[in-house]
């Protein structure tokens, strides 16, 4: 009986809590399942009508509804850690100049080297090296203290603006010994209160309200995101040897087209071949933890020291030169020049020292002046040098073909993208022409027909300008914005045109209720966050461009956002234009293509076939000839 009375006393409870206070009205008969995740009022059936809440990564909380499309742009960012948070109160600014009249200039250079090359060695993981660096800087309570505010996924140590800062100002306030007299200075102190006041100059983020200009916090964004951006040595490389090597030749009787290799030679006077093998060789050592490297590293080249320095002469400076450049950098553009101009570093990112050795400062500002857009620059200083064959004329020209084949090589992607994926087909600039030019109508670089959606894209090579990348302008970010907003004039009049008759080009029933998807590819990359897409859909927004309903948000990509695509489609992923549809949907929908794919996503594409074996053709050679060198001297490979 014991029992029975429990078991009843258990349903009596059982009964109170979920039906007894049912509203009479309600039937009490029936029965109703219970989920975990739709809570009841206490003795009905009737759902609470409560929020339920989670935090993101970020630690900010938001109704779990809100949630559902993924993670938000804040979550993709990264904050470090300032002075105050680590040592409990925020040093003067004066403290940077007082430690570091006490060091070494070359002590300075060799803690920033030996830094950066771990933090760009590949397959390096940020949080491991934080870590790293947490015990080697600190000790007791202090490493304690920063170890647990490294446990927030979102919390970083290592600063590589800071970093290349700090060796800016050693260059402009430190002597070479450094005083001998007091206390040595102490450069992790110096690095810290350089990470406290990073950005102090701008406004406060309440006084910027992104609309159609990106206001003061947008143009920090903007400036950030653009020294950030992720280093992409194989892809780099990929496109070098395409647009450098390959395209001339199987392009040579294209008016546009010209000998860039050829151009280089006379501009500089040396080859392609030579600024690879030096270059690669001098970042695979930085990249592999040894930036510093000893004098008569290239004896095994058996090369002329002649032909050696002219390369060298190209790639690093002295501590007299890197010290001109910086100052020139601080009189040119300012404050915002001081923390975000590097264009000393970025034309000579190897330190030439005194006994013949050289230090790699910074592995990824190495690769980007070998296989970046740079040696475009050597051209054109060797035309105005007046020292060299070419001419200015020769400079101009070679400008046009690396940009020509550089929309060439995006159009190249885009048909192989095309080509892996459910796509109909693909029409270029000249099928297009053909068929729209009666319509006296602009038209982009390739459509692409997925059956139910047009997906339309127009190619440029327009690039930021120097105030923009340092944050000194925002008349020119808008004016950079602007240029888009002019590209994209031509994805609308092609728009109109398939909405009208798409017949003409594909010559089949037209078919209504398509859906458009307009892409923008920035063949050298551009900022994509929300302050820049906000500014541009604002900017098309008042010239009534890309506003109807059945036209998507105007997308902008990269040409490695591109290759990204194109491996997923090799690997069976989504198509673009599902990419592109997703996003639009997503928490990431102002965010890049980029970000999609890995925090939406959550794919890490491989390779594509096309791009390994390209970057394999570029480090091929300088592996092939250094082999060489390495026999001929009798030594082992």
């Amino acid at each position: 009986m014991n029992d029975e009375h429990r078991l009843r006393a258990q349903i009596a409870r059982a009964r109170a809590l979920l039906v007894d206070g049912e509203p009479r009205k309600l039937s009490n008969s029936r029965l109703v399942a219970s989920y975990p995740d739709r809570p009841v009022v206490s003795g009905t059936t009737v759902p609470a009508l409560v929020t339920e809440w989670r935090s993101l990564d970020s630690g900010l909380l938001v109704p779990v509804h809100a949630d559902s499309a993924g993670p938000a742009p804040i979550d993709l960012l990264l904050v470090y850690l300032t002075a105050k948070e680590i040592l409990g109160f925020a040093p003067p600014p004066s403290l940077i100049a007082e430690e570091l009249r006490r060091v070494s200039v070359y002590d300075v250079l060799f803690f920033v080297a030996d830094i950066l090359s771990s933090f760009r060695a590949p397959g390096a993981a940020r949080s491991e090296l934080d870590r790293h660096y947490a015990s080697i800087w600190f000790e007791g309570e202090l490493q304690h203290r920063v170890t647990n505010l490294l446990r927030e996924p979102k919390r970083g140590l290592v600063v590589p603006q800071a970093l290349l800062l700090l060796a800016k100002l050693a260059l402009a306030r430190s002597n070479d010994q450094g005083e001998r007299e007091g206390d040595p200075g102490n450069i992790v102190l110096a690095l810290l209160t350089i990470t406290q006041y990073l950005g102090s100059g701008a406004e406060h983020p309440a006084q910027s309200v992104v609309g159609d200009t990106p206001g003061p916090l947008g143009r920090e964004i903007i400036a950030n995101q653009y020294f950030n951006s992720p280093p992409s040595e194989v892809h780099l490389m990929a496109r070098f040897i395409r647009r450098w090597r390959q395209m001339p030749a199987e392009h040579r009787d294209d008016p546009q087209v010209i000998d860039l290799a050829q151009a280089y030679k006379d501009a500089t006077g040396i080859t392609l071949d030579d600024l690879m093998t030096v270059g690669l060789a001098l970042w695979a050592s930085a990249a592999g933890g040894r930036p510093h490297v000893p004098a008569g590293y290239f004896s095994i080249l058996k090369w002329s020291s002649e032909r050696l320095d002219r390369v060298l002469h190209l790639l690093g400076a002295d501590l007299l030169t890197l010290r001109l450049g910086v100052k020139e950098e601080i009189d040119l553009y300012g404050e915002p020049g001081l923390q975000w101009a590097f264009s000393t570093f970025e034309r000579w990112p190897v330190v030439r020292l005194a006994d013949g050795s050289l230090l790699v400062l910074d592995p990824k500002l190495l690769i980007n002046r070998i296989v970046g857009w740079l040696p475009l620059f050597d051209i054109k200083a060797g035309a105005t040098s007046g020292k060299r064959s070419v001419t200015t004329k020769t400079a101009k020209q070679a400008e046009q073909c690396l940009r020509h084949l550089s929309e060439f090589y995006v159009l190249e992607v885009l048909q192989s993208v095309a080509e892996g994926s459910p796509a109909q087909r693909v029409y270029g600039d000249a099928e297009l022409r053909a068929v729209f030019r009666k319509l006296k109508r602009r038209v982009a670089d390739i459509v692409i027909d997925y059956g139910d959606a047009w997906v339309v894209i127009e190619t440029t090579t327009t690039q930021l300008k120097r105030q923009s990348v340092v944050a000194q302008s925002e008349e020119a970010q808008v004016e950079d914005l602007d240029k888009l907003v002019g590209e994209a004039e031509q994805i609308h009049a092609t728009i109109e045109s398939l909405r009208e008759d798409e017949s003409r080009l594909t010559g089949a029933a037209h078919r209504p209720y398509r859906k458009f998807f307009p892409v923008l590819v920035l063949a050298e990359g551009f900022p994509v966050n929300p302050v820049t897409l906000t500014v541009l859909w604002e900017r098309l927004r008042a010239k009534n461009l890309l506003q109807d309903p059945d036209i998507a948000p105007l997308e902008v990509l990269d040409t490695e956002e591109l290759e990204l695509v194109e491996a997923l489609q090799e690997e069976g992923g989504p198509s673009l234009k599902q990419i592109l549809e997703g996003k639009s949907k997503s928490n990431l929908s102002r965010a890049s293509v980029r970000d999609y794919i890995i925090a939406i996503l959550r794919r890490q594409p491989s390779r594509s076939r096309r791009l390994e074996s390209l970057w394999l053709q570029a480090v091929g050679p300088v592996l092939d000839t250094v082999a060489e060198a390495e026999r001929k001297a009798g030594a082992q490979p």
